[in-house]
This record gives C-alpha cells, structure tokens and sequence, in this order.
C-alpha cells in the first residue's frame, strides 16, 4: 500500500472513531463559523500534534548530531520520520510517531516501540538553535547505555495525557493511546466539544445549541479548563517560583493580585483570543488590556522607565532553559520578581 493511500484511510478511520462520539471537524465548524475559523485553523494549537508520516513540511528537521554521549542521525523521508541512535559500536533504528509542538518554541517526539513501550526522545529541536538540544526536563544521561541515550521512558497513561493534550480527540486504553482514534491538533471541538448536537440544534431552531461556550463559563472554571493542559500547578518537586514554572502560564496567574482581586474579571481570554495565536512581541496590545482595567494614570507609575509601559517589568521574559524564552504570568512588582 502506497503512503499516500496509507495516509487517507488513516483520516478516514479517524473521521469514523471521532463520529461515533458526535465529533464532525474543524472544517464543518468553518461553514458556520468562517472568521474564527481562518484563524484558528492556522494557529499553534491546531498545529500541535502531527504524525511522523506527516513530517514533509519539516524538511529542516534532517540532521545529524552529536549529543548526550552519541550520534542522532535524524531522518526525514517522503514517507516517515526516524532517528538512528549510535552509542558506542550499538546502533538502534527508531521511527518517531509522533512530532508534539508547532515549532514556535519547538519540537519533541514521541515513539512506541514493538513492544508497547512509549519514550519520549533524548533531543528536541529548538526553533532559536535551528537544530537539537536535550529535551526539556530531561538531562543528559549518565551512563552511556543506548537505551538510555534513545530518550526517557514514558508510561501509558502519561502518553495518553500528552497526545490529550496535544490534540482534539483520542481514546485511550490500558496499554496508551490508541493511535488510529487520535485527531491531531487542539481545534473547535477540544474546547467546545463534539459538533454533531450542536449542528441538530441549529437546524431545528432549538434555544437549547448544545454547545460548551467557555466564554461563558466563570473565571476559575475557564482558568481550569485551560489549566487542564497549561497545569494549574507545577510540576511534582518543583517550587512555584522556579523559572521553569514560567511555561505554565495558569500557575503564575493565579498567584496574581490582578486576578485575585478582580472578582473573575481576569481570565485567560481576557487578553488572548483562544481563536489566534499569542502576539508574541506585542507588548502595547496587552497594555491596551492591562489599562482596560487599571487607569492610564496608574499604569504609568514607574520611576525606572516610564516609556517601558507595563509588561516588561511586571510579566518578564524568563529563559528556564538555554532555547526557550516565556512570559512570566504571575503579575507583581518588580521588587519582589523572585525569578530570574
């Protein structure tokens, strides 16, 4: 069987598994919907999740490197992804399954071997290196084993949870992810939920839509359904002001007096369109929503630089790691700005 042909019966058992749940695809919410569509459809979170035989676009990501004690060979065919491991006179062949990220800040891959065994890989390529560096929350291992070289063992239920959150719809068994379910990206219906209902309603003239609308939900209830995947709390043995925290945006929030003390008015969407991407760089559009709720007056009380407005000193750049860069979400003054 062709990849090509491979690749469209894929989609369509996709189609078919995601179905039977009321799942009807990004596309279908697009007729009705065609503004936020044209966006979202574009953005890094409907790019999150893509299969290692979708790896075309990636071309960038054939490399050889020398890292962590051994040789990568990193592959990229018109048909796969895959990395040939070389430690020592020890060679090991590895298909990536799984390329996770939209490569704003970069890429890290997932593979299951024969045995059902889930790894998450040594290296992640890094969109400011334009090449690879040890994947973030590993370290370069010790012994120089390949098995250890390949990456870090991951459970099943923690691959579940990673695929969740990477995209739309899965399901999920004792052994993982089920890899045929999986719609890859987080689209409409991760958020708003399947469609089908929704689409009877409309036709029906029901008032009751039958659509989640987390527009409407209330502060603490959108902050956790974000949360859900950006984490409402660091990771296990991680202090909330190390500046690894920083990638986890709902943690530093919600130890914010600007969102403690405004009543749930201060929410995720309060500044990011959830149907766009984040302007990164952009700092007077989210001043515009800093003064939607402090004054113009107030908002330019600094001393230090009064031209530098309000994100750079109260939402700082931190750089946890040599290759990624993050706002820091927990809002303060910058006297006690305890992250680097």
């Amino acid at each position: 069987m062709s990849p090509v042909l491979s690749r469209v019966l894929l989609t369509m058992w996709c189609s078919i598994a995601a179905a039977a749940e009321g799942y009807v695809g990004a596309q279908t919410c697009g007729t009705c919907h065609p503004t936020q569509y044209a966006t979202q459809s574009q953005s890094n979170h409907a790019n999150a999740l893509r299969r290692g035989t979708e790896v075309r676009p990636f071309s960038f990501l054939s490399q050889r490197v020398r890292a962590a004690g051994a040789t990568y060979e990193f592959t990229n065919t018109s048909s796969d992804f895959r990395v040939e491991v070389s430690s020592g006179s020890q060679t090991l062949d590895i298909p990536i399954d799984w390329i996770v990220g939209a490569n704003d800040q970069g890429l890290t891959f997932l593979s299951r071997s024969a045995g059902g065994k889930y790894v998450e890989h040594r290296l992640s390529y890094y969109r400011r290196k334009a090449g690879y560096d040890i994947t973030a929350g590993q370290s370069e291992p010790s012994l120089r084993a390949l098995d250890t070289a390949v990456g870090v063992p991951v459970s099943a239920h923690e691959a579940s949870r990673c695929l969740g959150c990477h995209s739309t719809y899965l399901t999920s068994t004792a052994g993982g992810p089920d890899y045929e379910s999986i719609l890859a990206g987080v689209s409409c219906e991760r958020c708003h939920g399947p469609g089908a209902a929704h689409i009877s309603a409309v036709k029906s003239g029901s008032h009751d839509l039958k659509i989640k609308n987390p527009g409407r939900l209330s502060g603490d209830d959108l902050l956790a359904m974000c949360g859900e995947c950006h984490r409402t709390e660091p990771p296990p043995g991680v202090a909330h002001d190390e500046p690894i925290v920083a990638r986890f945006q709902p943690v530093g929030l919600q130890l914010s007096a600007c969102l403690q003390g405004s009543s749930g008015a201060l929410t995720c969407t309060k500044c990011h369109n959830p149907h766009e991407n984040a302007r990164r760089g952009d700092d007077k559009y989210y001043e515009t929503k800093c003064n939607s709720c402090h004054s113009q007056t107030s908002a330019k009380h600094s001393t230090v630089n009064s031209q530098n407005g309000c994100i750079g000193c109260h939402m700082r750049k931190v750089q946890p790691l040599p290759w990624v860069v993050f706002t820091d979400h927990w809002i303060r003054p910058p006297a006690i700005d305890a992250r680097p």
